[in-house]
């Protein structure tokens, strides 16, 4: 399976301002849709059986879509996660930050596990798991997260 990234958009056909019943219909050609339990404020989650994809709207108003979130594939035959051309879980986190430089972002990396880029409104985790307690940072990304333009002004 292949997502393309659509930034301020969302990750279609998952789009950012849905509703929680327009989000669940769209989900729907992913697999079922779960709310997710336990959160400050309602998420919905599709993840597949097999670790392939796991994907996240989240719903930071109460009301409508205003983040989409897709974690590093794991499984056999895992998904592609694409924004322009590049697939950001299979090319090195370095390496998809200088290819958002030359398309004209400003990366801001104030926080370099947590690097994004306010106007392209889109963000990236690159903790890494305890293996990169320290100083090292991770050749990869953990997940991608898509936004409404400003979500970043917000944080």
């Amino acid at each position: 399976m292949r997502f393309e990234l659509d930034p301020p958009r969302g990750v279609p056909p998952l789009e950012v301002g849905m509703s929680l019943a327009e989000a669940r219909e769209a989900m729907g050609c992913w697999g079922s849709p779960e709310e997710v339990p336990g959160g400050l404020t309602p998420a919905l989650r599709v993840r597949d059986a097999q670790l392939a994809f796991d994907v996240f709207a989240h719903f930071e108003d109460g009301v409508s879509v205003t983040a989409v979130e897709l974690w590093r594939p794991l499984g056999p035959g895992a998904a592609s996660v694409v924004w322009n051309g590049v697939d950001v879980f299979q090319t090195a986190a370095d390496a998809v930050l200088q290819r958002l430089r030359e398309s004209g972002a400003n990366v801001d990396v104030s926080d370099p596990r947590s690097p994004f880029c306010p106007e392209v409104t889109i963000g990236f985790d690159r903790s890494g798991g305890p293996q990169f307690a320290g100083p090292d940072l991770p050749p990869w990304f953990e997940s991608v997260l898509v936004a409404a333009p400003g979500y970043y002004s917000l944080a």
